[in-house]
């Protein structure tokens, strides 16, 4: 089955079909047969911390900040167990009835993720959604940063913890970098 590809309509000019096509026996696909478009099923999402549940929804795909990098996760995906980073945690949310949402993203520091059967757990330290990460919070953060002292190895990794939270503020706040 093929999504969205280029193909030769009747009289051979091109046209592009978007939606499904079916694979027309042992010759390859058949233009002539557009199926509906595919909509992914969404699974369920829970982000919860000491405090709270954060957020319950079902999503159809999740950006995970894992400690070694991200992690994309969809529906049936193999079982998971992930450690998190400090980073943006970004959830395609689904509407009622199927449909894409809006993505929410949230800045995440430490825990897990858990991936098993259709759905995702994530149990982390803190989750504050990107839209409520002001200046006032990253200044906040920096002067922590400055105000570190020493070389010793306990002083660095504040250090790095502290450069991974602001950066991750900053994504937050403005987006992924484009360069």
């Amino acid at each position: 089955m093929v999504e969205g590809f280029l193909c030769r309509a009747a009289g051979g000019t091109p046209a592009l079909l978007a939606g499904r096509i079916e694979p027309a026996g042992e010759w390859g696909y058949d233009p002539g047969v557009l199926r509906e478009p595919y909509m992914p099923v969404p699974f369920k999402a829970s982000l919860i911390t000491p405090e709270s549940v954060v957020l319950e929804a079902h999503v159809h795909a999740a950006q995970i900040p894992a400690f070694d990098g991200l992690v994309g996760i969809l529906v049936n995906r193999a079982p998971l167990l992930a450690k998190l980073g400090t980073g943006i945690l970004r959830l395609d949310i689904a509407e009622p009835g199927g449909a894409a949402g809006e993505p929410r993203r949230f800045l995440v520091s430490g825990g897990y993720a858990q991936m098993k059967g259709d759905e995702l757990t994530i149990l982390t330290t803190e989750a504050i959604p990107a839209g409520q990460i002001s200046p006032e919070m990253i200044a906040g953060e920096e002067a922590k940063l400055a105000a570190v002292q020493g070389v010793d190895e306990k002083a660095l990794e504040q250090r790095r913890a502290l450069q991974a939270r602001i950066a991750a503020m900053h994504m937050a706040q403005n987006g992924p970098l484009n360069h």
